[in-house]
């Protein structure tokens, strides 16, 4: 599966500017709730140990992998978990002109 993740870019509202996270150095993502907790923790763990910078989201339906009582919605596209692992942020003080898709 082709990584879904190429780069991020993240307002750093105390700096009152944007960050540029591009060309991950890994990327981990999972569909399957039961990776969410093991995702998070090696996410945590390179962060720490190789000094890396993490950017990314945890779906609402990634609940299921903290408890899996929780009822959540089924069959989104997204993965429930997706980090880049980044070895630094850019500064970007002005945005790029959006492009149609």
């Amino acid at each position: 599966m082709p990584s879904p993740l190429k780069g991020i870019l993240l307002r750093d509202a105390s700096a009152g500017r944007w960050l540029n996270f591009d060309d991950p150095v890994d990327v981990l993502v999972s569909r399957d709730a039961s990776r969410v907790l093991d995702i998070l923790v090696e996410t945590e763990r390179r962060v720490r140990d190789e000094g890396l910078c993490a950017a990314g989201y945890l779906t609402y339906e990634a609940a299921r992998g903290f408890d899996a009582s929780y009822r959540t919605r089924s069959g989104t596209q997204l993965p429930l978990v997706c980090f880049g692992l980044f070895r630094e942020a850019k500064p970007v003080h002005t945005l790029p002109q959006a492009r149609p898709r």
